[in-house]
């Protein structure tokens, strides 16, 4: 027989499991003759072969995918998430990426053979059929009702060959089988179309969105929704049988033997093939997306429930057989090779043993893993959070890692000789790790300190200082000079992931190890005379006299180019902007499309870019102009020629050899100058100083009034550079190191002459000097930097001051309670304070700045109350909380996390955007309710996926900022922080918002976070909190008796009624899951 999708062919003796959200399919390597799959299916031992999820079409887990691991090496980045998983065929990879594209790459080499732009990211996994590559695309920032595509491209040139509109958005890969594409839809639809042209050949209207892969088997289709597995026929769609599992999460089937395996919410299930009936059912709760593999007669599957466990069950019975304990995810699925189990976990990869479950070994990748894992040739693949890993199969030793956010998906291979090592990782941006290689003499070390300097002037703003990393001050060293074949280096040089790279005057880009000091790669430029460089997440960004030019950062290929004419400066912030002759323009960094420009008068010499500004510095003047539209808001006379800006918090700072001169920037208006003439390029912004090179001296103004507060002698020929608490300058003869805080001497170091601007990373000074070389000194690196944290106190006693003085005339304005939180920024580098916003209760919240090296971004801190800093559970429950949070803050609806800490008390710090929910409350429509309503519920199913609780959703803890188009959206902070630490403290309270089962010691439960959405819909749609009326609230809550919506307010449609109640069912078991209440909510609240 034959067995296709999440199917399994031959005896079942090996099984596969997929995600329930994407799976990959390379049908040109399966074979359609019954007896050769079934042997394959038996076979569990480590091969060269894996053509889909799990293995086989099954899903059993077996291996997969012919090549030798890691005998090539290349890597392929667009800098956008790779969700989708890699198609291997004939000697080319397809993946799809989050930056809308197709790609087509060599296997041998990760050279673009052809790229497709779908207009929408591509996250779901391609199937590659007979020539042709089947897969989906939508749009991941607007509603999942919207529109989605599945796309027919040609596998020689990525030519459209058809296209086929569906009415919501696809997360249900294909399965292609005897010339038809089976797939679901978040349109409560499953699809069959023609191969060949895409005509729809049937559809079947399941209850709700589909989310799970097809298994095709026998003429028959199995595939699940939110709340049911199907059976349906193959050559019409009509319904065969159908199973109400109540709630079976986003697990998809496999079919072994006559027997359909499927894990629900809580949960497996063994049910007939021929009719539907249940076979055998396990409960352990909460096996979320995970889906089963089946080998040998066991079923093995993960669950999430009250503790965290993969199970061994008999496949004839459901019986347990063993379990291992551990932490895992809900969208992990097991794979089963040469007697081992793999899984993932939060933090771990976990080898156990298929026959007893015992530990063989862990791998702590730090981030959580969500790809079920591949094993080929002896080698293991599991994509984390933030990574891609290759382990050998008999222990954790890292062979590659992807640079970059992970697939939530396996790699996978099949056919034309394909070498996993150097293709499917390669394909997603893998680096290969060295190993055996001997250590340099003077090793440059970038694990502390400043890790990477993207810019001249490190940051957008040109501030030429991180004030909170140390620097080294001592023992300086020259470890490394490098020297071109051919001409001298041109430019000043710039650093990320642990490349150098420099212009030269041979009109060439070189890219330069740190670690091996070996040349990466060079790259011959269309223009000539380099200016600048700027380097994004995968691409460097070039000025010559021609225009811009953009390359891969991992191998140089060129990606896109303009030509505007000369360019004399550039930055890569949220775009890529460039001062030409004329003007400045900014461009998409993904594909170079040109977003504006704008015309000044006369040619731009210098750009800084502040939060949602560009500052352009012409001969005479400067000009603020909006990122987004780039109008012009302010232009405004520097008082000398060629003046270099600099972005301050709270002003921009003019350099020109007459001086410098703070503006204000919103208003162009003059704040103060200082009328002592020096180098055009020479200032540095940290420690609230502004560090000037005159002719003669290096001196430190104080910068909010300019007043000079230290100078030293010297003939400067560089501006300085400020990190920590040294002030760097080059001179003719010396690199020099002072003390930024008095301007002492730290040390002086013999060069031939030093260039052009300085760059700091790890423990290296990186000096572009008079003999044509990059040449690097090292030093030691000092403690941790005090002078910031001194200073911040400094300005903390003189606010208060402030403070009381206005008080004591009588106005209004709120001081910071005992100084709490100005003690906190004095004692944290980090952050730094302007208000305190609640100082009640076990969280402490301020509003200030978060501060990192790429300057000072405002933000509001969560930091656990000075007197539970010495509960252990206090702090346990806040630190974990925090770095849950912290791991799913890249999620669109999940608030964006910059950073968490333990001194001096633990916190968080994040993007508090336009203000709480609460504060706009008055300002929104229904429409706009229901929108915000619909983010909440987003962001609570994003928590589930990760296996992280809320438990706290509520008007406090939701947000307000921007999608990446730009657009308001919703987003959920907190994620149990306060709460948490509230149960440990015995101060938590009672809230219209809270759940019944919070209130009799049960644990909360993703079922929890949907009762608080809906209760926050409930307060949205009506205006009253729920339970507005009752005279004993928590009483109230325990029984349910909630006053219907319609009651308190009559416009609203009698359904929401049934929609808010199921949402606040008193059993979690009643509750809906997030997308169903969101498609109901939205469905009613439009008619």
């Amino acid at each position: 027989m034959l067995l296709t999708g999440l199917g399994v062919t031959g005896s079942g003796d090996a099984i596969g499991v997929a995600s329930g959200r994407e799976k990959v399919i390379s049908r040109q390597q399966i074979s359609t003759d019954t007896d050769q799959t079934a042997e394959a299916a038996q076979s569990t031992q480590s091969g060269s072969t894996w053509p889909q999820f799990q293995y086989g079409p099954g899903n059993g887990g077996s291996p997969s995918a012919s090549g030798q691991a890691g005998t090539q090496q290349w890597r392929f980045g667009t800098g956008n998430v790779w969700y989708s998983s890699p198609a291997v065929v004939d000697g080319t990879v397809y993946v799809g990426s989050d930056d809308n594209n197709v790609y087509a790459l060599s296997a041998d080499d990760g050279t673009e053979q052809w790229r497709f732009d779908t207009g929408s990211p591509v996250e779901q996994s391609p199937a590659v059929v007979d020539g042709t590559v089947y897969l989906g695309s939508y749009d991941r920032n607007v509603a999942p009702e919207n529109d989605g595509n599945m796309y027919a491209l040609s596998a020689d040139d990525g030519t459209e060959q058809w296209r086929f509109e569906t009415g919501g958005w696809m997360m249900s890969p294909p399965a292609v089988v005897d010339g038809t594409v089976y797939f679901g839809s978040y349109d409560r639809n499953v699809y069959a179309l023609a191969a060949a042209d895409g005509s729809e050949q049937w559809r079947f209207e399941a209850r709700y969105a589909v989310r799970s892969s097809p298994a095709v088997v026998d003429g028959t289709v199995y595939i699940g929704d939110s709340s049911n597995v199907y059976a349906l026929s193959a050559d019409d769609g009509t319904e065969q049988w159908r199973f109400e599992a109540g709630k079976p999460g986003e697990s998809s089937p496999a079919v072994v033997d006559g027997t359909v395996y499927i894990a629900g919410i809580d949960n497996m299930y063994a049910l007939s093939a021929d009719d539907g009936t249940e076979q055998w059912r396990f409960e352990a709760g909460n096996f979320g997306g995970s889906s089963p593999a089946v080998v040998n007669g066991t079923v093995y599957i993960l669950s999430k429930g009250n503790v965290s466990s993969v199970y061994a069950l008999s496949a004839d019975d459901g019986t347990e057989l063993w379990r291992f304990e551990g932490s895992y995810t809900v969208d992990s699925s097991p794979a089963v090779v040469d007697g081992t189990v793999y899984i993932g976990g939060k933090d771990d990869v976990y080898a156990l043993s298929a026959d007893d479950g015992t530990e063989q070994w862990r791998f702590d990748t730090g981030s959580t893993v969500m790809s079920p894992p591949v094993v080929v040739d002896g080698t293991v693949y599991i994509g984390g959070y933030n990574d891609v890993y290759a382990l050998p199969q008999d222990g954790p030793t890292v062979i590659f890692k992807l640079m970059g956010r992970a697939s939530q998906n396996a790699p996978l291979i099949a056919g034309g000789g394909a070498a996993i090592g150097a293709t499917a990782l390669a394909g997603l941006g893998i680096r290969r790790y060295r190993r055996g290689s001997d250590e340099p003499t003077d090793p440059i070390r970038t694990d502390s300190g400043v890790n990477a300097w993207p810019t001249s002037g490190h940051d957008p703003g040109r501030t030429a200082a991180v004030a909170t990393k140390p620097a080294p001050v001592s023992s300086p060293e020259t470890a490394f000079q490098y020297q071109p074949a051919d001409g001298a280096v041109a430019t000043s040089p710039v650093v990320a992931d642990d490349l150098l790279f420099l212009g030269t005057t041979d009109d060439e880009i070189h890219a330069v190890s740190l670690a091996s000091r070996d040349t990466e790669w060079t790259t011959a430029l269309d223009g000539e005379d380099t200016t600048s460089l700027a380097v994004t997440t995968d691409a460097v960004v070039v000025a010559t006299d021609d225009g811009v030019e953009t390359y891969r950062a991992s191998d140089g290929e060129h990606r896109w180019s303009d030509s505007p004419g000369a360019v004399r400066d550039i930055i890569a912030a949220d775009a890529i902007y460039t001062g030409t002759d004329y003007g400045i323009r900014a461009y998409e960094a993904a594909g170079g499309s040109q977003k504006w420009r704008t015309s000044l008068d006369g040619s731009v010499s210098a750009i800084a870019v502040g939060e949602e500004t560009v500052y352009a510095a012409t001969a005479r003047d400067a000009a603020a102009l909006d990122t987004k539209t780039g109008n012009q808001q302010w232009t405004c006379g520097t008082n000398g020629r060629n003046p270099t800006l600099t972005v301050a918090k709270d002003g921009i700072v003019v350099s020109t050899r007459a001086g410098v001169r703070v503006y204000d920037p919103e208003t162009g208006e003059q704040v103060w100058a200082n009328d002592e003439g020096g180098h055009s390029t020479a200032i540095a912004l940290a420690h609230r100083r502004v560090y000037q090179t005159t002719d003669t001296a290096v001196r430190a103004l104080e910068g909010r009034t300019g007043t000079e507060i230290w100078r030293t002698a010297i003939d400067a020929t560089t501006g300085p550079l400020v990190i920590g608490d040294t002030v760097y300058v080059g001179t003719e003869d010396d690199l020099v190191a002072l003390d930024a805080e008095d301007g002492e001497y730290r040390f002086t170091h013999d060069l031939p002459g030093v260039l052009g601007e300085l760059a700091v990373v790890g423990n290296a000074i990186l000096c572009q000097t008079g003999d044509g070389t990059l040449t690097i000194v090292t030093g030691n690196l000092d403690e941790a930097p005090e002078l910031h944290a001194t200073i911040q106190a400094m300005a903390d006693e003189a606010d208060e001051t402030a403070d009381e003085n206005a008080g004591a005339t009588g106005t209004d304005q709120e001081t910071v309670p005992d100084s709490m939180a100005g003690r906190f920024a004095r004692d944290c580098d980090a952050i730094e304070v302007d208000d305190s916003v609640s100082t009640r209760g076990p969280v402490h919240v301020y509003d200030g700045q978060y501060v990192d090296q790429q300057g000072e971004t405002d933000a509001r801190i969560y930091a656990l109350a000075p007197e539970y800093e010495a509960e252990e559970t206090a702090v346990d429950a806040f630190e974990t909380a925090a770095r849950e949070w912290q791991g799913i803050s890249k999620n669109t609806h999940v608030t964006t996390v910059y950073d968490t800490g333990g001194e001096p008390r633990p916190w968080v710090a994040f993007d508090a955007g336009e203000g709480r929910l609460d504060d706009h409350l008055e300002s929104l429509d229904r429409h706009e309710c229901i929108d915000t309503i619909v983010d909440i519920t987003e962001a609570a199913r994003t928590g589930s996926m990760y296996n992280v609780v809320h438990g706290d959703v509520c008007l406090e803890t939701v947000f307000f900022g921007s999608d990446q188009a730009g657009e308001r959206v919703a987003t959920l902070a907190d994620w149990g922080l306060q709460r948490g630490v509230e149960s440990y403290s015995n101060d938590a309270i009672v809230t219209p918002y809270t759940a019944p089962e919070q209130l009799d010691g049960r644990s909360s439960s993703a079922a929890t976070d949907i009762y608080q959405v809906g209760a926050l819909a409930y307060r949205l749609l009506t205006g009253e909190p729920p339970f507005a009326d009752a005279a004993d609230l928590e009483a109230t809550i325990v029984n349910g008796d909630l006053t219907l919506p319609t009651t308190v307010d009559p416009s609203l449609p009698a359904e929401i009624n049934e929609i808010l109640n199921e949402a606040m069912a008193v059993d979690p078991d009643d509750r809906p899951q997030p997308y169903d209440f969101h498609q109901r909510l939205v469905a009613t609240m439009d008619d």
